[in-house]
């Protein structure tokens, strides 16, 4: 299961909303959804280079401790 939003990644994307709902024009609406969409696959993406990244720390680990062969 994916984790959830950070504090801080929640308080961003709430300034998102709050800023679309604010939104007066149709180009800042289209802005505002463009910038939390970008927010978001940002989001997806830091967290798949950390996953990748622990996964490949743990299996140096195990090769290290020699429970699997390379």
């Amino acid at each position: 299961m994916k984790p959830a939003l950070t504090p801080e990644e929640k308080a961003i994307y709430f300034d998102l909303l709050q800023d679309l709902l604010n939104a007066d024009t149709e180009y800042e609406i289209k802005s505002i959804e463009f910038q939390i969409i970008s927010f978001l696959n940002n989001v997806k993406e830091s967290r798949k280079n950390v996953e990748d990244f622990d996964e490949k720390a743990a299996t140096a680990q195990f090769i290290r401790a020699g429970k699997l062969k390379s």
